[in-house]
């Protein structure tokens, strides 16, 4: 499934892809923001910080695939997995912006800087 900023993928662990069109079991394969990260590197599934917009997409997903004619399925969340020291921050609280050069400020009085 894929939005303008989202793409969630599934896999059916115990179906037969040249064979089922459907299946009664889906896991959770692959989560990617395409703001953040267009070229699919860091996937995001199993992520706790992005446990809610997995949820949306599934049940996106299941009611797309109910409209299409199939039983609903069952989507289960990706293994939990750790964040790797990133975590999710909607706050910025204060940047470090005095003493560094930019093309436009000189800290020194010298262009270069």
């Amino acid at each position: 499934m894929r939005t303008d900023r989202w793409k969630y993928a599934v896999a059916a662990p115990d179906g037969d892809p040249w064979e089922d069109s459907g299946a009664a079991r889906y896991v959770e394969t692959e989560l990617y923001d395409l703001w953040a990260d267009p070229h699919e590197l860091d996937n995001l599934a199993g992520l706790a910080s992005h446990r809610k917009i997995a949820d949306n997409l599934g049940e996106a997903l299941v009611r797309w695939m109910v409209r299409v004619g199939e039983t609903p399925p069952e989507i289960e969340p990706a293994p939990v997995r750790d964040a790797g020291g990133r975590h999710v921050d909607p706050e910025v609280r204060q940047l470090p912006w005095d003493g560094l050069p930019f093309g436009h400020r000189a800290t020194t009085g010298h262009p270069a800087e």
